[in-house]
């Protein structure tokens, strides 16, 4: 700007001859001109240091902002990353245990059906078994209908059948020995079905009342036993049933089949039983053959 204003002083002085006076204005004019615009040129100057200063502050704030900004969405998306891994674990896991489960089902229903099938086999033998004695029992009743029915019966009592024949049927009154006829006929008419299902096992069971026997020698224990082994005896030698499926017993006074208050409950107490029952050994063989079929 200085070097504008010599040269066109110069120009002036050599362009024409001016006066000292008339110069002197024209560089005073020149000067205040120059003060002038170099003043609005310096307020503009410090105007646009100001704005520089505000947008570079600005600027910088933003750029901060926008740092944070960033920082946090990178946090943010680590967190979501990181829920994101969670979540597919949990559901693995989950699937990973629904698997494992429905197999653990899968094979609990299998264990259950094949225990269920072994049951139906078990009960199924259990049913030829029951309907094998309700048959058994139906001969027997039959074969004994031309008996006095108040002097005998048949009875099932949990998976056995039980034959009952009063003393006063059987036996001579007080004897141990001394059989009626009414009392062999019975026994050979039982003992004939008895004959037909070679797996029965029969228990010969000798009861009376809780009065004492007539003979002194014998106490009530000794009188069961006694007439158990002689009706044992008596099927053996004379019916022919194998003496390894007979077993005699005495029960005294200690299972009596009704009260002993009066003189019919005693005479009904008196009486021989025959329990007639299927092996347990072959119960169990024949259970074994069906379950490993």
């Amino acid at each position: 700007m200085r070097t504008l204003f010599v040269l066109l002083v110069g120009s002036l002085l050599l362009s024409s001859c001016v006066s000292s006076k008339k110069y002197k204005e024209t560089v005073s004019n020149l000067q205040q001109e120059h003060q002038a615009r170099t003043g609005e040129l310096q307020e503009q100057l410090e105007k646009l240091n100001a704005e520089k200063e505000t947008l570079t502050y600005d600027l910088a704030r933003s750029e901060g902002g926008n740092a944070a900004l960033l920082a946090t969405q990178d946090k943010l998306q680590d967190r979501i990353d990181q829920l994101q891994a969670e979540i597919e674990h949990i559901d693995n896991k989950a699937s990973d245990q629904q698997e494992s489960l429905s197999n653990e089902l899968a094979g609990r229903d299998e264990a259950i059906n094949a225990f269920k099938d072994r049951l139906s086999k078990i009960q199924g033998v259990v049913d030829r078994w029951e309907n094998a004695q309700s048959a058994i029992s139906k001969e027997i009743q039959q074969a004994l209908q031309p008996f006095d029915s108040t002097l005998c019966a048949v009875d099932q009592r949990g998976g056995e059948v039980v034959v009952v024949f009063n003393e006063d049927l059987v036996f001579y009154s007080g004897s141990t020995s001394r059989f009626r006829q009414t009392g062999i006929d019975a026994f050979q008419a039982v003992s004939a079905i008895i004959a037909k299902y070679p797996s029965l096992y029969i228990t010969i069971v000798g009861h009376t009342d809780n009065r004492d026997v007539a003979r002194k020698s014998l106490d009530n224990w000794d009188y069961t036993l006694l007439r158990a082994g002689n009706v044992a005896k008596l099927l053996i030698d004379e019916f022919d049933l194998g003496a390894n499926r007979i077993l005699p017993a005495g029960k005294s006074e200690f299972s009596p089949r009704t009260s002993n208050e009066t003189a019919e409950g005693r005479s009904e107490n008196r009486r021989m039983e025959l329990i007639l029952s299927e092996g347990a050994n072959d119960l169990s063989r024949e259970i074994k053959r069906e379950l490993d079929k």
